[in-house]
């Protein structure tokens, strides 16, 4: 199975090829602003790096957020457009599920992961998840005080931006 993702909805402007489980081209680039830009040139260069016809993938994913407003549209606009194309199916993806995935199993052994983003309007986007990546509570937003309430006393992995 291919599968091409994107991610507009932070600080990064990021696109993915995985074949069969493994990512065979990528590029991500750190963008406060300019995702509409960016984006469909770095579509064609993963693509054309993973010698793939954007027809070809079996299924488009998307980060649908927490993120800024203006990025979600431009993903989600990018990949509807071409899964309808290609008459291939899309796939939402929580960008925190996304960047609690992005913990090595390693440094998440017995360890729940708390994942924080930053929401540019002086809160938090956070969601816990167990070791196995399994989520223990929906998403919140939070003041970057409360932090303390949610972690309790048990060990944490934390990721995010």
């Amino acid at each position: 199975m291919i599968v091409l993702a994107l991610d507009t909805a932070g600080s990064a402007c990021s696109v993915a090829l995985w074949r069969d489980g493994e990512v065979i081209a990528a590029r991500s680039l750190p963008l406060a602003r300019g995702h509409a830009e960016a984006l469909m040139p770095m579509v064609r260069e993963v693509a054309a790096a993973a010698a793939i016809d954007l027809a070809t993938p079996d299924l488009f994913a998307v980060a649908i957020g927490p993120g800024a407003f203006t990025g979600l549209r431009i993903g989600i606009a990018a990949a509807a457009g071409m899964a309808l194309a290609a008459n291939r199916p899309i796939l939402g993806i929580s960008s925190l599920e996304i960047a609690a995935h992005a913990v090595p199993v390693a440094e998440r052994q017995r360890r729940d992961v708390l994942v924080v983003l930053d929401s540019r309007r002086e809160e938090l986007f956070v969601q816990l998840f167990d070791s196995d990546l399994a989520p223990l509570g929906g998403p919140a937003c939070s003041a970057p005080a409360g932090l303390a309430a949610l972690c309790g006393d048990r060990p944490l992995t934390v990721t995010g931006d």
